[in-house]
Parts: structure tokens; sequence; C-alpha cells
């Protein structure tokens, strides 16, 4: 069934064409088979085609959280750490930490900006909490 709609008509650089009153919209469920990319408005008397406006998807820049080595922090607090803040099981936990002290850092995840800073801060905040100089960081990846 036809929705009736009021809206405006815009050109081709979305400048003001015409301002219509109320009419029908025909589109999916109607029966048209019609190019996706336009709906088309029956008014009547008058039926007009309106270009669809083009929607594009952005993801979010992701980002990697680093953990860094120091020679202070407990390995089983990291291994707390990760299973608490980034949801890793003990297994994975362990393997993170392993590479945070033989390698120098270790990858905890990737994640959208917002999260990654979150995980972060609260990994910061937890060390601190527990005076150990652990050190966090994220990078864009």
């Amino acid at each position: 069934m036809p929705s009736l709609c009021l809206g405006l008509i815009l050109g081709d650089q979305g400048r003001l064409c015409e301002l219509f009153s109320v009419g029908r919209v025909k589109g999916l469920g109607d029966g048209d088979v019609s190019d996706p990319k336009e709906e088309i408005i029956d008014q009547g008397a008058a039926t007009c085609v309106v270009p669809r406006p083009k929607v594009e998807t952005v993801w979010p820049s992701q980002y990697r959280v680093i953990l860094h080595n120091d020679d202070y922090t407990p390995m089983d607090f990291v291994v707390e750490l990760l299973q608490a803040i980034f949801r890793k099981d003990h297994a994975v936990a362990q393997q993170i930490m392993l590479d945070v002290h033989h390698r120098g850092q270790g990858i905890c995840g990737v994640y959208p900006f917002e999260i990654a800073e979150t995980k972060v801060a609260l990994t910061l905040d937890q060390a601190r909490r527990n005076q150990y100089p652990l050190k966090c960081t994220m990078e864009e990846v």
C-alpha cells in the first residue's frame, strides 16, 4: 500500500526545485519494479521521479591496544588485567603476557577509537591503583 508524503524535490546539486503537497510514494511493496536509486512520487495528476541520496557506509577507524614490557609489573597481574578488561580467556591472556615479556610488547586487541581509548584508560588506572608502572598505548591500524 502506498504511503502518504509531503516533502521537497531537490535538483541535481541539492537546490530546491519544487515543494509538493501530499501525494503517494510508490516504492517497494507496491509491486513496482523500479530503479532502486530513484523514488516515484505520485501526486494524482502529476508524477515525479526523485533521485534517492547516495548513502555510503563509513567504517570507523580501528586502533590496536598495546601493552609494553616493564621490569616491575608481575606477570599474574597482566594476565588478570587482560582477562578483566579485554575479556580474554586464560590461555590467550597468558600468550599475550608472554609476548609482552619476550618481545617487549603485545597486542591486546583491535577496537574502534572510543573503545580502544576506554580500554587504555582502564588499564592504566588499574595499574596505577596497584602501583605498577605498566604502559599501555594505542595506535591506528
